[in-house]
């Protein structure tokens, strides 16, 4: 078993297909008539460059188990080289920028890898940062020279286009991904080949992708996914480094050109998208399927890609990096079945478990309720086939269970549908009650004038942090008094007597994850209840080493 099997199969099955298109790169590829110019490449392409790769990597001491520190931009040397990686059998280790300097800087250390592959920049930088960077014995420079490197390109000369790809067990270590850190430290998960064949399998029954998709991944590792899958992949010329900074207009325009009929990304891209779209009046009849994933989806964002995508409607997978597919809904049936309960305080519905999922909704073990408070909301545990064996620090995180806690809350209905009422860490208790993110922020959010909002804790009790669409902090008097009752009158019936009223606080910016841009890190604000502007900076790594990180995080896109 092997998961670069997937690119050999459909290489011999449809060997002249185009499997990728890129942004041409080159010399002339700054001139305007070059500028968004796209070269292709098809299945045997892919599979014969990867298998000099494989050689190459394999000749510079690259080795079945060797751990591999991989920074790369998308597009072909990213598919590639990771494929190549694959099929020598070694372990590519995937570190988004996204995340931050501090993040990077201990996963890099954390990961403790054997090998750096990766641009030449990032060479660059570890000789004047090489403090910040982990001992490698094998340092490979991909699309250039760089100092302390050997060249990929250039070793590659002369070596063979066939390659047998190594016999992995499907206990075998795949890759490690690490975890957003949006709760926490980000931690190494673990992904073996086995995991990655079942979440190939269960993703392309889930959307029925077939040879006739064509994929624009804004998450570059859906790539991978994708082209085992027999899709075609368009790699978007734009940085995706941050979501919510990504032109919706570049996006559009290469769903329009390249005729997209499914693409992936963070709420965050697709909230500015489906705003764009709806500004210009734009449709995209040839998009059956936008996939959302990384943090609970708006319910205004649905809303307007029902009128978008006249052939097709959005999609939110409910998961996590450990364990991904749990659940799935459509926007589809949000609109047209959950989304009352949604405004009424039930939670945010994630779908029915997804094929071979088990869900249990387990005590609230922590909470200080009493055994006889009829509290349906629980812990959210999962077992199924998609579900990573452990941590890299730990390397095991069931022991002798199978079952997996999401670090979630939420609660089944009695059709077995998944209802995600928030983080356990972003609970709020009292003696009266507990109090969930995803059951009272969207009561709130439904306010014409809000444009999001968080429930944090000073220690005393709930306490409401609100983003006006105005970005106001402070109101009038009268205004102000007004616009609480509002917002009271919808979270009146959902909080117990005993903690009313409710204190609001008015923010001018909410704190959000680096990695998708739109998760709240409530945490953080509530550490900083008095703060006008929630400051997201990090002051323990040196200004110079951020300014030149930020510089190699650009071109990474």
């Amino acid at each position: 078993m092997n998961i670069a099997e997937f690119l050999t199969w459909q290489s011999n099955k449809t060997p002249n297909r185009v499997a990728l298109q890129t942004h041409r790169s080159g010399l002339l590829s700054f001139l305007p008539f070059f500028k968004n110019q796209f070269e292709s490449f098809s299945f045997h392409e892919l599979e014969m460059r990867s298998n000099v790769y494989a050689n190459t990597l394999r000749s510079l001491g690259v080795r079945k188990g060797m751990r591999c520190l991989v920074f790369l931009r998308p597009g072909l040397s990213f598919v590639t080289v990771i494929y190549a990686l694959f099929k020598v059998g070694a372990i590519p280790i995937f570190i988004d920028p996204g995340m931050g300097v501090e993040s990077m800087i201990k996963c890099m250390q954390n990961s403790q890898p054997e090998a750096l592959i990766g641009i030449s920049k990032i060479f660059h930088l570890k000789v004047l940062r090489k403090q910040h960077f982990p001992e490698t014995n094998i340092n490979i420079s991909v699309a250039g020279a760089a100092l302390g490197a050997d060249s990929l390109d250039s070793h590659s000369k002369g070596q063979s286009n066939h390659f047998e790809s190594e016999d992995m067990r499907p206990e075998d270590w795949a890759a490690i991904l690490f975890t957003s850190g949006g709760t926490g430290e980000p931690k190494g998960v673990i992904y073996t080949h086995q995991m990655f064949v079942q979440q190939l399998l269960g993703l392309k029954q889930m959307f029925q992708i077939t040879a006739a998709d064509v994929d624009l991944p804004c998450f570059p590792l859906f790539a991978l996914f994708s082209i085992g899958m027999g899709a075609k992949v368009v790699v978007p010329n734009v940085d995706l480094i941050r979501p919510s900074q990504v032109p919706a207009k570049k996006i559009v325009r290469l769903m329009q050109e390249h005729k997209v009929t499914f693409a992936t990304g963070s709420p965050a891209l697709w909230k500015n998208v489906s705003e764009y779209c709806t500004r210009k009046k734009i449709k995209l009849p040839n998009v059956r399927a936008v996939i959302m994933f990384g943090a609970p989806v708006n319910l205004s964002i649905h809303r307007k890609f029902s009128h978008i995508l006249t052939n097709g409607t959005t999609f939110t997978p409910y998961g996590a990096t450990e364990s991904l597919p749990v659940s799935l809904i459509s926007g589809r049936e949000v609109l047209e079945e959950t989304f009352e309960g949604t405004l009424s305080g039930q939670g945010t519905c994630v779908g029915y478990p997804a094929a071979g999922v088990e869900i249990q909704i387990r005590p609230l073990s922590f909470s200080k309720l009493k055994e006889d408070s009829n509290e349906t909301t629980g812990e959210i545990w999962v077992k199924s086939k998609y579900t990573s064996p452990g941590y890299i620090s730990s390397e095991t995180k069931k022991g002798n269970s199978d079952w997996y806690f999401m670090g979630d809350l939420g609660e089944l209905d009695r059709w077995g549908r998944l209802w995600f009422a928030g983080r356990k860490v972003h609970m709020v208790e009292t003696e009266s009650q507990a109090y969930y993110s995803e059951k009272l922020e969207p009561v709130i959010n439904q306010h014409p004038l809000v444009e999001s909002s968080a429930l944090i804790t000073d220690g005393v009790g709930p306490l409401f942090a609100i983003l006006r669409k105005d970005r106001r902090a402070s109101l009038p008097l009268e205004e102000d008094r007004r616009f609480q009752e509002d917002i009271a009158q919808y979270l009146r019936p959902l909080i117990a007597k005993a903690d009313w009223p409710v204190r609001f606080l008015y923010c001018t910016e909410m704190p959000v994850d680096t990695r998708h841009n739109i998760k709240i890190d409530r945490i953080k604000l509530g550490s900083d209840l008095t703060s006008k502007l929630i400051s997201t900076g990090n002051t323990n790594v040196d200004e110079a080493f951020k300014k030149s990180l930020d510089y190699v995080e650009k071109h990474l896109q």
